[in-house]
């Protein structure tokens, strides 16, 4: 007895696949937006630039 294995997804699973995907790039990206550009201290630096005394 041979079993059929088929090797098609849903249209739901389909979406559901590529939507995580691009959801955990969005995540990834924003993260390291957040450590790096949008850190304490280069804000802290714009702030000080902008309006010098206002930080301390």
């Amino acid at each position: 007895m041979k079993t059929i294995i088929k090797k098609e997804f849903t249209v739901t699973h389909r979406i559901l696949h590529w939507s995580l995907g691009l959801l955990m790039t969005v995540l990834f990206i924003t993260g390291f937006l957040r450590m790096q550009w949008m850190g304490r201290k280069p804000i802290v630096a714009v702030i000080e630039q902008d309006a010098p005394g206002v930080m301390t």
